[in-house]
């Protein structure tokens, strides 16, 4: 079974979350990939790739998820659709058979 985490949120404790359950979720029929955003926003804290340090290498790890621009407020309307295109662009991408959506 294929299964994509798709977590477009990289701040605070969205990612290290979304990294124990594609862990969590690994079996020995179970393809994980994890997909995470590919913004530059995260680059001054580094935030993914400290959650992503010592992934289990099981785990296929993509960052190709576009979270929305800088000054979006994460509940309005129009963020969500933002998020929502991405998660949509990723199961065309990969072709899950489960989806997880931590966030």
């Amino acid at each position: 079974m294929r299964i994509l985490v798709a977590e477009t949120k990289w701040t605070g404790h969205h990612l290290f979350f979304a990294r124990e359950l594609a862990e969590t979720l690994l079996g020995s029929s179970h393809q994980v990939v994890l997909d995470a955003t590919a913004d530059i926003a995260d680059l001054p804290r580094r935030m993914v790739e400290l959650a992503l340090d010592g992934i289990d290498p099981r785990i296929e790890v993509r960052r190709s998820l576009h979270g929305p621009p800088r000054g979006f407020s994460r509940i309005s309307d129009e963020d969500g659709a933002i998020e929502a295109d991405a998660i949509r662009t990723s199961i065309r991408d990969h072709r899950p058979d489960v989806l997880v959506l931590p966030s």
